[in-house]
């Protein structure tokens, strides 16, 4: 589905374009950017990326933004496998072009994203899996209010090792708490 832009003073999440979508082979092809993603053994290419980007914009069940910074594409971000029934949804982000790391670019994002679900979607809770070893991500999900439910062991195995992630929540309720006034 088409989700509206979300606009916030530095970063501003777009509908997805197919211009960004062909850009996403090239960031996760550097090995610093895609090592904790969980599809990180298959680096898809032009075309599967331009049918994945087809079949976001025609799913019901996903919202799929590019993070904008300073007028250009520099991320993804999205909301997946919505359950409409019981209000819930995962979540994921990627930050591709690394000359804008650490500047806060995942956090501003990621409440953008969870304006939008609390805001304008019947969602209750957002889900989210973070490698432990991402550092950025995990105080960035901190930072947005996610909650820690707890490591997944060995969840990912990848360069001869089990690779752990952290199961963290974002509940409306503490959305709203965490970001009021």
């Amino acid at each position: 589905m088409r989700p509206r832009t979300m606009v916030d003073k530095e970063v501003s999440l777009a509908p997805i374009t197919i211009e960004t979508a062909r850009m996403f082979p090239k960031w996760v092809d550097d090995q610093e950017v895609a090592q904790f993603l969980a599809h990180y053994h298959h680096i898809p290419d032009v075309t599967q990326e331009e049918e994945w980007f087809k079949k976001v914009i025609e799913s019901n069940s996903d919202y799929v933004w590019e993070i904008r910074y300073q007028d250009k594409a520099v991320g993804i971000s999205g909301i997946h496998q919505i359950d409409w029934i019981n209000g819930y949804a995962i979540t994921g982000t990627i930050i591709g072009d690394k000359t804008v790391w650490k500047q806060g670019i995942g956090k501003k994002s990621m409440i953008l994203r969870a304006q939008f679900a609390f805001g304008d979607l019947p969602i209750r809770m957002l889900e989210t899996h973070v490698f432990t070893a991402n550092v950025a991500s995990m105080k960035a999900t901190d930072r947005c209010g996610y909650q820690t439910v707890g490591p997944i062991p060995g969840r990912y195995f990848r360069q001869g090792k089990e690779w752990e992630v952290m199961l963290k929540i974002l509940t409306r309720q503490r959305f709203h708490q965490f970001h009021s006034g």
